[in-house]
């Protein structure tokens, strides 16, 4: 059996990245956010889980002088995310890790962004270590920009089980430590044409 680094190099060196099913064409939906809670002030923003997205080149071209990290479980979606911004993955700061296992970075950052990485923690081991490693990351008065699938939507994705949220019960993680900023619900369309639904919720370190 494979495991979960296994699982996701093995999907991005078999799959076309625009057929994966997470795949967004435009990325202004995360970009609008991370750009909403951007200060004027430097600030750390840390993708996680990134893949191939194209919201990397975009948050490049609109917070350039911005600290960036960008961290995958997968080094091959990290070796396509370079090939795919050539001399400007310079300006990316890179990493290869599980963030369901420990996980630390050298600096605090202000923003922490992931889209469809936390739904996959689909046992309380995993969610706390997630968590952890979100709260040991994230510098106070920190942003976390969290995008999973909803109670609406499907209860697997990529041939692996998620665990799927509405509002209350992802709210019920964050109680101690957090407050909420925001929450809205999002119909993403797949490159094949289904419709997925995420639940992105925005809170502040307190």
């Amino acid at each position: 059996m494979m495991n979960l680094e296994e699982h996701w190099n093995q999907m991005y060196q078999q799959v076309p990245s625009e057929l994966q099913g997470w795949y967004e064409v435009d990325s202004a939906f995360g970009l609008s956010l991370i750009e909403k809670y951007t200060s004027s002030t430097p600030t750390s923003t840390l993708i996680a889980g990134g893949g191939t997205t194209t919201l990397l080149p975009a948050l490049i071209k609109t917070m350039d002088l911005h600290p960036l990290h960008f961290v995958d479980i997968s080094s091959r979606a990290i070796e396509k995310s370079q090939e795919n911004l050539g001399r400007e993955k310079e300006k990316v700061i890179w990493k290869q890790a599980d963030l369901f296992q420990p996980f630390m970075l050298d600096e605090k950052v202000n923003i922490w962004f992931d889209r469809a990485v936390f739904h996959f923690a689909i046992d309380e081991e995993k969610r706390t270590q997630y968590l952890e490693n979100i709260n040991n990351a994230l510098a106070e008065k920190g942003i976390l920009i969290l995008g999973v699938f909803s109670d609406k939507t499907v209860e697997v994705c990529s041939g692996l089980e998620v665990q799927n949220y509405c509002e209350a019960s992802l709210n019920a993680l964050f109680e101690t430590g957090y407050d909420c900023l925001e929450q809205v619900r999002q119909d993403y369309m797949m490159p094949s044409g289904a419709l997925r639904e995420y639940l992105w919720s925005v809170y502040r370190k307190s």
